[in-house]
């Protein structure tokens, strides 16, 4: 584990400026901002709080909490304070930006370079709901298969929108040209869920995820009828988090599908030659596991139809023991075809 005490560039781009308990400075790429900071044992809340009410800090705490105070860390890394329900949290701006450009594991491409929301996105304020267009498609921009998630498009339009949003994502391009990683605060109550770890009087944010947040303040002119409610993850059915540490690396079907197809059924059969007996149908609980790797959904929110939870879960816990789900993935990989994700 390491604490990034900087932003440093040179002739090819920004660069993470890092310092760890035992191997000390080192530089990190860009892209691994994605990473949530893991500590001490974490605890889980949920809380709404108004940004207006946060202030800066310093990074101490965390430094002796990581155990790199001896290395005497720049402090070029803003650390937020907060308070909710009597508890005092402390928020690196790493894990505010990553919550807030979420997936930060590709959108960093574009946020650490002028006029990079553009280069990417446009409003469109005459959509039912917020939207953008994208200049790219979405498995470049958010690396995501296949649709395009309303959630991160009505975000990004609040980010066109609204002039605190804006200037929260221009404002880490202009910190980091100072050598700081840092980000202005938008006008806005922010709903989301966190995980922390006690410090002694503080709580150490390791990790936000943002649901909704409600704008606290009047959009441009040309957005004038934008709602001030921007639901984050609106039919989002990919876990965002799960996109660092993928489940499967099987694709989709061709028409973005996820379930078998006869051909597929077919190929995979011989794997089983027997062995696994069950009354319930095998290609239907193959199906369902499938569609809960592939999208992130939690297993309890499939839909089972005459199967359960329990059925489903645990033949995919003994295909995997065996070896079998991974002969089965090297096999659809083989049937489906790839789609490039390389920006």
């Amino acid at each position: 584990m390491y604490w990034i005490e900087g932003i440093g560039r040179d002739t090819e781009g920004f660069f993470l400026e890092t310092v760890a308990p035992q191997e000390g400075r080192d530089r990190q790429a860009l892209k691994r901002l994605a990473e949530p900071l893991e500590f001490g044992r974490a605890t889980r809340g949920r809380l709404t709080t108004d940004c207006s009410s946060w202030s800066r800090e310093t990074g101490e705490v965390f430094w002796k909490q990581l155990g790199i105070a001896q290395h005497r860390p720049k402090d070029e890394h803003t650390v937020f304070r907060f308070s909710h329900d009597g508890r005092h949290y402390l928020v690196p701006a790493s894990v505010f930006i990553a919550a807030m450009m979420r997936p930060i594991h590709r959108i960093h491409t574009f946020l650490f370079k002028a006029q990079g929301l553009d280069s990417f996105s446009t409003p469109l304020p005459d959509s039912e709901k917020p939207a953008v267009g994208l200049v790219l498609s979405p498995a470049l921009i958010f690396g995501c298969r296949p649709q395009e998630p309303k959630g991160l498009l009505a975000s990004y339009s609040w980010m066109h929108c609204f002039p605190s949003a804006q200037a929260m994502w221009s404002s880490v391009y202009l910190a980091a040209c100072r050598g700081r990683l840092d980000v202005a605060l938008p006008k806005a109550l922010l709903t989301m869920t966190l995980r922390s770890v006690r410090a002694s009087e503080f709580h150490l944010v390791t990790e936000m995820l943002v649901t909704k947040l409600d704008a606290m303040e009047t959009p441009y002119t040309f957005a004038v009828n934008h709602t001030t409610h921007i639901l984050m993850h609106e039919s989002c059915q990919l876990d965002w988090k799960k996109l660092h540490r993928p489940e499967s690396t099987i694709l989709p079907r061709t028409d973005q599908g996820w379930r078998l197809t006869d051909c597929e059924w077919q190929a995979i059969q011989p794997l089983f030659a027997g062995r696994e007996q069950t009354k319930f149908a095998l290609r239907d609980i193959l199906d369902l596991i499938l569609i809960k790797l592939g999208t992130g959904q939690a297993w309890r929110k499939l839909d089972f139809g005459e199967l359960n939870f329990s059925i489903v879960q645990a033949t995919y816990q003994r295909l995997s023991k065996r070896g079998q789900w991974q002969a089965i993935a090297e096999t659809l990989s083989a049937l489906r075809p790839s789609i490039a994700l390389v920006i």
